[in-house]
């Protein structure tokens, strides 16, 4: 999947509230996938070697996954590479502002990282990981040689294999689909549910930002550059993984109230997600009866996928 052409945000208007900008709310992939991070800048010379590994990775992931393997029945799970995708060694002509969009978009949108290493490790795997890490996403590093302190250091799900060959390179990915195969093929409803959460405080923080009057002044209060404020506010998944005192200071400062994000509840986002899957709506459609929603949230009950086909239906009389 080449995510230069597979965004999943994108800014619209809305008529409720003219000249507002509202994050996208088009449905996740309901594929589970894993992020195969690689050092990329600085390897030219190792590129075939750095690439040929990461292939060894990504054959595992279909193998132990696409077929039943190794486990009773067989689970589907993609894999994004930035080798493949946003490499330095190709010339693309794209901006490092694009490469640091299409890399995160794609790590906010998968459910575990797996790390290739290769001579020590680089400052944009240390990025991928601490990006996980704020995801809560489980984590492979796989090295040759002894990671360093500062990485085994984390205090997170992350496990360290050390390995010699490409048998035992694949032995190493296969133990570790194995034992966290619940948590990726949950990975989908898990990103669902903490976007339809983050939604409406997303949204308030979004339409907030546009109305401010300057906006490189408002950034600068909260240490930040205006782009950055846009990047944050991209979707409810980045915002979620957003860093907390960033978060805050920019909401203050915007005047939006944190509980906004808890206005649509697990239940009516569970109920809402089942309601939509039996209209066979698409991703305008669910978009529309999303925010129309989360306007009138105080008015309906929504914890069932009954109350939101009433909704809908509503929303069309009107």
């Amino acid at each position: 999947m080449d995510f230069r052409a597979d965004r999943r945000t994108r800014v619209t208007e809305s008529a409720d509230l003219p000249g507002a900008t509202v994050t996208d709310l088009t449905p996740v992939r309901k594929v589970p996938s894993v992020y195969l991070a690689c050092p990329l800048t600085g390897h030219a010379d190792h590129a075939q070697e750095i690439k040929t590994r990461v292939g060894v990775v990504e054959a595992c992931i279909a193998e132990f996954t696409d077929t039943t393997g190794f486990s009773t029945e067989p689970w589907h799970v993609s894999a994004y590479a930035p080798v493949n995708h946003t490499s330095p060694w190709e010339d693309d002509h794209r901006s490092p502002e694009e490469i640091f969009e299409i890399n995160l978009q794609a790590l906010t949108e998968s459910d575990g990282l797996i790390v290739v290493a290769h001579q020590g490790s680089s400052a944009g795997i240390g990025q991928e990981i601490e990006w996980a890490r704020c995801m809560n996403i489980p984590i492979l590093y796989l090295s040759i040689d002894e990671p360093s302190r500062q990485i085994r250091g984390i205090p997170h799900a992350i496990t360290f294999a050390r390995y010699t060959d490409e048998a035992d390179l694949r032995l190493r990915v296969q133990e570790w689909l194995e034992a966290n195969r619940p948590g990726i093929q949950n990975g989908p409803q898990r990103r669902s549910n903490a976007k339809l959460a983050f939604l409406p405080f997303t949204t308030a923080l979004s339409q907030a930002w546009h109305r401010s009057f300057n906006k490189t002044d408002t950034a600068a209060r909260v240490g930040l550059r205006p782009a950055a404020v846009t990047s944050l506010l991209d979707s409810p998944a980045r915002l979620a993984v957003g860093p907390f005192a960033t978060v805050l200071a920019l909401a203050n400062e915007l005047g939006v109230p944190i509980g906004r994000r808890t206005d649509l509840s697990l239940t009516q986002a569970r109920a809402f997600v089942q309601a939509a899957d039996a209209g066979g709506w698409d991703d305008d459609l669910a978009e529309r009866v999303l925010f129309y929603a989360l306007l009138r949230a105080s008015a309906h009950d929504l914890t069932s996928g009954e109350a939101w086909t009433e909704l809908r239906a509503q929303m069309d009389g009107e």
